[in-house]
């Protein structure tokens, strides 16, 4: 497939359906990259290709004018696959909610080769995945996090059913857990072809056989949370009535089914399995611990000394459940707004650096002679380090047969030989992160690479930022009482940058998916966060019982 793809509002490819664009939707009215064409011209970019195949029919992307990563689903050749596809991409379009993956444009340029539709980019782990290495009993954040991943998917599909769309096609590969606890029903639109698990007994695809499917999906993540004597009654009892054989037999609609699971996850009675005397006396035992003790006193008096000592215990649990919950989500609080301040710091590096890489080029083309980049580049490089946060220690140019350095205090006679070789190789749309580089004198730097290209996008170069990793370091302030003994930046080829702790500290064996959350290891508290750069993951490590406060 051609990497180039053309506008599809240019004169003569108009949508084929009701929509007009407007004067402000026009791509003129949209700002343009420099050095890109405006979308007047011909052959004008709107999607650049990645080498990186997704699958048969999908590509990694680039949206030149958003500077953003989308998959690219092509359109296959065949007429009745590409209706089918069509349709998938229309009514995907359709479903505006946050569990949908949302469709970017529909492409169908005049090479019919080239034609296909933008997605957002995902990563993470689907519930298939999840449960071919889950290991029961799980742990309580694992219940947790799973039971909010299938609540999201309920609320999902039934959304999808109040506007008339039914699924048709749910099982465990198409429920995916994103990074950041994103949650995604996949695959809308496609012909039915579920397998006999899955597939309610009435065969047409509609809103209770969904619900079907989900009590089948939400029996199969029982089993990877739960050893088979201790799955709750209360769940079997939900499970089994949302996968009723017979259709009258279920809940009335998805939200039902999603209202009994909130109910048992707040231990509430629920409409599966209602409460009868006994365990309502162990509710209200739960709910009024304290009123629950004062029963107790009296029962001590009258002899029922166990009760008593039963429900004392019952309480020391409960607290040490509730202060274990309550730690975790500082935890994870404090992480994100860690992975908060590092995205921001990056981001605006990476901003600095494609700004620089867009002036190298222009300014190489214009007369492609070192003297003359030199004094076109001065100004810009002085502003860059004014503009810069704080850590900007040198940057580096390479052009053809150009190597310069430049410093604060202007340009540099030499460049150290470790300085590039600790270059990594530049991602073409977004900066690659190196590893730290230690030279005689100074602290660690950090490089960001960024390739120089052309306007027809041939690389020239390449631009680095070299970052002090004392700077990374100032950043990682905890603004709460809770600290970490030890903060690490995982870089993605399996390489620990330490960024606190008094000593050097082994990273942990850390879980694959989800990518961020809390887990223990050994007694210790680790939390860990997939920053939006994708070269790093921020760990932090903490006291097993008192999270580190001081």
């Amino acid at each position: 497939m051609d990497d180039l793809l053309r506008n599809p509002f240019e004169a003569g490819n108009t949508p084929d359906d009701d929509t007009q664009l407007g004067p402000a939707q026009s791509l003129e009215a949209v700002p343009v990259p420099a050095g890109l064409p405006s979308a007047a011209e011909a052959g004008f970019v709107r999607y650049r290709l990645l080498d990186e195949a997704l699958s048969d029919q999908e590509l990694a992307a680039q949206d030149v004018l958003l500077r953003r990563y989308v998959t690219y689903r092509s359109l296959p050749s065949d007429p009745a696959a590409r209706d089918q596809a069509l349709q998938e991409a229309r009514l995907t379009a359709r479903l505006q909610h946050p569990g949908v993956v949302p469709v970017y444009s529909l492409e169908t340029p005049e090479n019919p080769e080239q034609a296909g539709y933008a997605i957002k980019s995902l990563s993470g782990q689907t519930l298939a995945q999840w449960l071919k290495t889950a290991q029961p009993p799980a742990d309580p954040e694992s219940v947790q996090f799973w039971f909010a991943v299938m609540l999201t998917a309920c609320d999902t599909l039934h959304y999808a059913h109040t506007q008339g769309i039914s699924h048709g096609n749910l099982s465990p590969e198409r429920i995916l857990s994103a990074p950041f606890n994103e949650v995604y029903v996949l695959d809308w639109g496609l012909p039915p072809a579920l397998s006999a698990a899955f597939a309610a007994p009435e065969g047409n695809p509609s809103a209770l056989a969904d619900q079907y499917a989900l009590g089948q999906i939400l029996r199969q993540l029982l089993g990877g949370l739960y050893l088979p004597a201790k799955v709750p009654p209360a769940l079997q009892a939900i499970a089994a009535r949302a996968s009723a054989p017979r259709s009258a037999d279920r809940y009335s609609d998805v939200a039902a089914l999603a209202q009994d699971l909130r109910a048992w996850l707040n231990d509430q009675a629920t409409v599966a399995y209602p409460d009868n005397a006994w365990r309502r006396l162990q509710r209200w035992s739960r709910h009024h611990s304290a009123r629950a003790l004062g029963l107790a006193s009296v029962l001590v008096l009258t002899g029922a000394l166990a009760l008593g000592g039963s429900l004392l215990l019952s309480q020391r649990a409960q607290q040490a459940t509730r202060q274990d919950r309550l730690l975790r989500a500082e935890i994870r609080q404090l992480t994100a707004r860690q992975g908060q301040v590092l995205d921001a710091y990056f981001s605006q590096l990476l901003a600095l650096t494609e700004g620089l890489a867009t002036a190298s080029a222009e300014s190489w083309l214009r007369r492609p002679q070192q003297q003359s980049v030199r004094q076109s580049l001065q100004p810009r490089l002085q502003a860059l380090f004014q503009a810069a946060p704080p850590g900007l220690s040198r940057v580096q140019l390479h052009l053809p047969q150009t190597r310069l350095l430049y410093a604060a205090t202007g340009w540099q006679p030499d460049i150290p030989a470790a300085l590039t070789a600790g270059l990594p190789a530049p991602d073409p749309y977004h900066g690659s992160w190196g590893l730290p580089l230690s030279l005689p004198a100074g602290p660690a730097l950090l490089p960001l690479t960024l390739p120089v290209a052309d306007d027809a996008g041939q690389t020239l170069g390449q631009v680095a930022l070299w970052i002090e990793r004392p700077a990374l370091q100032a950043l990682l302030q905890p603004s709460t009482d809770l600290a970490p003994h030890a903060v690490w930046l995982l870089h993605r080829g399996g390489e620990a940058v330490q960024l606190q702790g008094s000593t050097a500290q082994p990273v942990p064996e850390l879980p694959e998916a989800p990518a961020s959350g809390v887990f223990v290891q050994q007694g210790q508290y680790y939390a860990q966060q997939q920053l939006a750069s994708r070269d790093w993951r921020l760990v932090l490590a903490f006291d097993p019982i008192k999270g580190s406060r001081p």
